[in-house]
């Protein structure tokens, strides 16, 4: 089994972790009985993948500062895009109540910085989705939703995606993204 994984490298110095989540993406879906294979079409095995997303509060010496970090790693397959997209709006849906909790125990407003691999190239339906609500798809015409936290890349808005942050002989582009609320 592969497990994707995500990690955050903390200088305690600076801030203390006043909250800390780890959201299985496995959890998204319907949940399923003993068989966790079989059906691929079944969305209690199709949305069940070894996926993570990260959510840390840290508050920093100066208590009205408070910052959320989300970071993740998406599913993979490109013939199942779906599950990506639907993992992306989970950890948005996820990080929107976290983002709350926060907001209502410290009082506050707290910055938000989302990053990871998203495993999408730049306009595929879960980078669409991300900066949009729109994933741009033929398998969900017409789809704009609102998402829980409207959110702009921060390499698009500067000076553009880079050509790749993934380099390998089977694949080379842009799959990892820095991503804040506007």
């Amino acid at each position: 089994m592969l497990l994707h994984a995500c990690l955050y490298k903390l200088h305690c110095s600076e801030y203390a972790v006043c909250y800390f989540f780890i959201n299985w993406f496995s959890d998204a879906g319907p949940k399923s009985g003993a068989e966790d294979r079989g059906d691929p079409n079944d969305p209690r095995v199709r949305l069940k993948r070894d996926c993570v997303g990260i959510l840390a509060a840290f508050k920093f010496k100066d208590p009205s500062n408070i910052i959320i970090v989300a970071n993740t790693h998406l599913y993979w397959d490109a013939e199942w895009a779906d599950v990506k997209l639907a993992q992306a709006k989970y950890l948005l849906s996820r990080l929107a109540q976290f983002k709350t909790l926060v907001s209502n125990r410290y009082e506050c407003t707290p910055e938000v910085i989302v990053a990871g691999d998203f495993n999408s190239t730049p306009g595929d339906m879960v980078y669409q989705y991300l900066l949009s609500g729109n994933p741009s798809s033929e398998l969900m015409p017409d789809c704009i939703e609102e998402r829980p936290i409207p959110l702009c890349s921060v390499y698009a808005s500067t000076r553009g995606e880079p050509p790749f942050t993934n380099y390998t002989p089977g694949f080379t582009g842009t799959l990892d993204y820095i991503v804040l609320p506007f």
